[in-house]
């Protein structure tokens, strides 16, 4: 029986019998699996330690390669507003859930990291975090939209709307009968897409709204082939929050490829 200290935050917690659970946390290069005896009991003294959305540090024991088993532990961060803000709590849900379908690494735990402290510090960016969290897993998976042209014709002029079914941007010969997006919608979208890891500081992460993530997670489910019961709540939770669209819906040119300041 072999003992280790585990570092990272908890995505998930599932009911294991009447008493114990199964916990999901992401450490900076993978996703680990730990049995929590006892968790479910509210005198458990690791009951805290197995909650969403906290940042933990747990010794745990682990027998050959089979799972790892809560010991003892300590709170490090606790992102407790998610919980409070129904919008934030569903899209976090909903990230949460696509990160259980993919790798963990470290640029990823930077992202979700900071999608937490956005949130937890009620930031104006908080979408937008959001959004960067899921267009790595997009790219990470090789499922990323098409941002730089029309996705039919390669097109880089007159851009009018992007299209789950057709995989990017369209133009708006291919867009026909489409609904267009605002030029500062599809902005935001190339711009999440296309930032670089590490250079997140670099584009501008505010203006991204809830119709936003839904696209993205729906993206998600869509090209992994996932069914995401965090996709579902989400899509209830949008009809709380109805939105309307803003700016022009005037055609756009697609810069270079290389450029991310601009659209």
């Amino acid at each position: 029986m072999s003992r280790r200290m585990l570092r990272g935050l908890v995505l998930e917690t599932r009911d294991h019998g009447e008493r114990d659970a199964v916990v999901t946390i992401a450490l900076r290069e993978e996703l680990v699996r730990v049995f929590a005896r006892g968790v479910q009991r509210e005198t458990s003294k690791n009951r805290r330690l197995c909650l969403p959305f906290e940042e933990v540090e747990i010794e745990t024991e682990q027998s050959g390669t089979g799972m790892f088993r809560l010991i003892h532990g300590s709170l490090v961060a606790e992102y407790s507003r998610i919980g409070e803000d129904l919008r934030m709590q569903a899209v976090c849900l909903a990230v949460n859930e696509a990160i259980l379908h993919a790798q963990m690494h470290p640029a990823l735990y930077e992202r979700l990291e900071q999608l937490w402290k956005s949130c937890e510090a009620r930031d104006a960016d908080w979408m937008g975090r959001a959004a960067l969290v899921m267009t790595m897993l997009l790219r990470q998976e090789g499922i990323s939209p098409q941002v730089d042209g029309c996705a039919i014709c390669g097109s880089v002029s007159d851009i009018c709307t992007m299209d789950v079914d057709n995989a990017g941007f369209l133009c708006v010969r291919h867009g026909k009968g489409r609904s267009r997006w605002p030029a500062d919608r599809l902005r935001r979208m190339r711009h999440a897409v296309k930032v670089p890891a590490g250079q997140e500081a670099a584009v501008s992460l505010t203006g991204f709204t809830l119709e936003d993530i839904r696209f993205l997670v729906h993206w998600f489910s869509r090209y992994s082939h996932t069914s995401l019961a965090g996709e579902r709540f989400l899509d209830s939770v949008a009809r709380l929050y109805p939105e309307n669209g803003s700016g022009t819906a005037d055609p756009l040119k697609v810069p270079d490829a290389d450029d991310t300041d601009s659209i």
